[in-house]
């Protein structure tokens, strides 16, 4: 068949090859790790801790701890106010941490300086003011920027309908080994 059915369905094909294949080139670390699992029939351990609580040293002793323990990764919570957010045990935590003076650059900064060369820092940002800290440090340190938009189903009347979440602005970076 030629003509332009068939350079229709060419062009689907290409395109459906060409994410196929940019999907894989731009699969990071995590994903890597959670397709090795997958494929292995495990679960990948993700425990989630606030930054700053009870201060930013002890953050930091906690997240090599879990590391040294088996973590496959850590969530690392920057504290914010939001009583209704994240239920009772995550918002005492984020006031600690803010009572502490926790703040977004100070936390960047910690986890910048306890991270190994080589080691990969992943940044997720749902504030235009903690965005605005990542986009500099992007600046400084380079990496990669993604923003993720999720759209959730809510009713609407008696029908369904897509609601947009928060965009998430995603920074990934490796540190460099020093010259």
């Amino acid at each position: 068949m030629s003509g332009p059915q068939s350079y229709s369905r060419n062009v689907v094909s290409s395109l459906a090859m060409l994410k196929r294949e940019q999907k894989l080139q731009t699969m990071n670390r995590i994903g890597k790790k959670f397709t090795e699992l997958k494929q292995r029939g495990e679960t990948a351990l993700i425990p989630f801790i606030t930054a700053g609580d009870p201060d930013l040293d002890i953050t930091l002793e906690i997240m090599k701890a879990l590391a040294e323990a088996g973590a496959d990764c850590i969530e690392l919570g920057i504290p914010f106010s939001d009583p209704l957010a994240d239920g009772l045990v995550n918002q005492l935590a984020a006031q600690r941490a803010l009572e502490a003076g926790t703040t977004v650059p100070g936390v960047l900064e910690a986890c910048w300086t306890a991270l190994r060369p080589g080691g990969r820092l992943v940044v997720n940002a749902v504030t235009v003011e903690s965005e605005a800290v990542v986009l500099r440090w992007h600046g400084d340190a380079g990496g990669d920027l993604t923003r993720i938009a999720v759209d959730r189903a809510a009713p609407v009347g008696g029908f369904t309908g897509w609601r947009p979440l928060m965009p998430v602005t995603q920074w990934a970076v490796t540190k460099p080994w020093p010259p």
